[in-house]
């Protein structure tokens, strides 16, 4: 799986994704649930003659699995064989009775496993994975850890206003490739910079919390 922003012709964030390359020619796109119809259609208006798009956001569910003891658990669950992928690395295999998706990945700042398998299966595999030692925690949850990581969030560190230049993704951001948005990206002056800061209190910062130099 390779992750990366893409873009409007200005430069800015249409989202960001990850992209696995998916048996032969086609090519399997996880994109931000809120932005899926967004996406698909700029995907289906700048797709070059001969690809076909599809939306199977209805065929997925997606289960991620993070944090420390994310191997011992997948390995509890009969699942040892998914501890030998490579970071960012991902395969097919039989998970709850279902053929799966399983890739070395998330967006949490830790190592883990992120679980594509069909709906009607998510709730045995969730309940699963409570059962083998995992905690249930939601998307702010989520939200936290990424931001601590430093990991972009679309809406917040990049969005339709804010360029991955901007954003601090330069090693996303390949000169020498062609694709759309590239010219306007390198050319135009960054209007913005993302800057880290370090939380001394006990406490979460969120979006919209004050900053005094």
């Amino acid at each position: 799986a390779v992750y990366s922003p893409f873009c409007y012709e200005n430069g800015t964030c249409v989202d960001d994704l990850l992209v696995y390359p998916y048996l032969h020619d086609n090519i399997f796109l996880v994109v931000n649930a809120a932005n899926v119809d967004k996406d698909f259609a700029w995907i289906q208006k700048n797709a070059p003659e001969g690809v076909t798009v599809k939306n199977v956001s209805a065929e997925w569910a997606q289960l991620a699995l993070q944090g420390p003891g994310a191997a011992q658990i997948m390995t509890a669950c009969g699942m040892d064989e998914v501890n030998g992928l490579s970071f960012f690395g991902a395969g097919f295999f039989t998970f709850c009775g279902a053929d799966c998706i399983i890739s070395k990945t998330g967006y949490t700042g830790e190592r883990g496993f992120e679980i594509y398998l069909p709906p009607e299966k998510a709730v045995e595999a969730w309940r699963l994975l409570i059962e083998k030692g995992a905690a249930p925690a939601g998307l702010g949850a989520r939200d936290t850890l990424r931001f601590e990581a430093c990991l972009p969030l679309y809406g917040h560190e990049i969005s339709e206003e804010i360029t991955p230049l901007e954003a601090g993704l330069q090693y996303f951001v390949k000169p020498e490739k062609n694709y759309i948005g590239r010219d306007a990206m390198l050319h135009k002056p960054n209007a913005r910079k993302q800057i880290g800061l370090e939380y001394l209190g006990r406490g979460i910062p969120r979006a919209g919390f004050e900053v005094y130099v």
